[in-house]
């Protein structure tokens, strides 16, 4: 039954004015209930698009890095070749270097990139500590407005 049932139930029983004053105060405390949530609502679903994002960079990160490991690998496979001996013509020394200055200067982006990345998780934390507060206040609004 709505307010406006409720009441009407009620005035047949007691004083009019009395019920008529409740149920403005009711109506009054439902707009004003509804009212607040629709911001909420909002703010959840930018939330939620926020932490979208966020993760999208944060997989574009991931595949950044795992493509940084691989060069390390391949940074590390040429330097042990070049140390056994397996490399000693002077040109490929010399290729060899090239490389590795690359690598390294990919090495050290990397490292840059993983500070970011970390950055970005920690964000994901706090967005997803967010939209669990918004959502127990949404859950602790609908609780009042059943009341």
């Amino acid at each position: 039954m709505s307010i406006s049932e409720l009441v009407t139930v009620l005035r047949t029983a007691y004083k009019i004015e009395d019920f008529d004053k409740i149920e403005q105060e009711l109506v009054k405390r439902e707009a004003k209930f509804r009212a607040e949530i629709g911001p909420l609502r909002e703010k959840i679903e930018l939330e939620r698009l926020k932490r979208i994002e966020v993760e999208e960079r944060l997989k574009i990160r991931e595949e950044q890095c795992e493509k940084g490991k691989r060069a390390q690998d391949n940074y590390e496979q040429l330097l042990k070749e070049v140390k056994t001996g397996g490399l000693v013509e002077k040109h490929a020394i010399e290729e060899l270097r090239k490389k590795n200055v690359a690598l390294e200067r990919e090495v050290y982006e990397l490292k840059e990139f993983e500070k970011k990345m970390l950055d970005d998780v920690n964000s994901v934390d706090e967005l997803r500590d967010k939209i669990r507060v918004l959502k127990e206040e949404k859950v602790g609004d609908k609780n009042a407005l059943d009341v």
